[in-house]
């Protein structure tokens, strides 16, 4: 039997609780309110946000925990856990390189969120 250690469970516990948590009450503390529908989340950690270190601390945490939760899941195919890991290292950029004030973008910010999400998107496929 293969067993997967309880930190990596925990990281993987702890890593939709910090994505939700962190554009939940990043939104919340936006003056005028934050529309959840057309926002995204890069818009809660971009500079010039009210409050933009919640979900700047959210897609870090999000990122390590991905990290800690490849690094822990042995059992799994090495491929599947590479990717699993750079979706976790893209969403640490995404949270380094943040939107600008306004409506500009990022090209770092736009690649790294590209990576991470093809990388999270792919990792269960390769996982067996």
């Amino acid at each position: 039997m293969r067993v997967v250690p309880g930190w990596a469970l925990a990281s993987a516990v702890a890593a939709p609780i910090l994505l939700v948590g962190g554009w939940t009450l990043g939104a919340a503390r936006q003056p005028g309110g934050f529309d959840q529908v057309a926002g995204t989340i890069s818009a809660l950690a971009a500079v010039g946000a009210a409050d933009r270190w919640i979900m700047t601390l959210g897609l870090a945490g999000l990122g390590l925990c991905h990290c800690v939760t490849a690094a822990g899941l042995r059992p799994l195919a090495p491929a599947g856990r590479a990717l699993l890991a750079l979706g976790g290292v893209g969403t640490l950029v995404v949270a380094a390189f943040p939107l600008p004030a306004g409506d500009g973008g990022s090209v770092p910010h736009t690649l790294a969120a590209a990576v991470a999400f093809g990388a999270l998107a792919l990792w269960p496929a390769t996982g067996g």
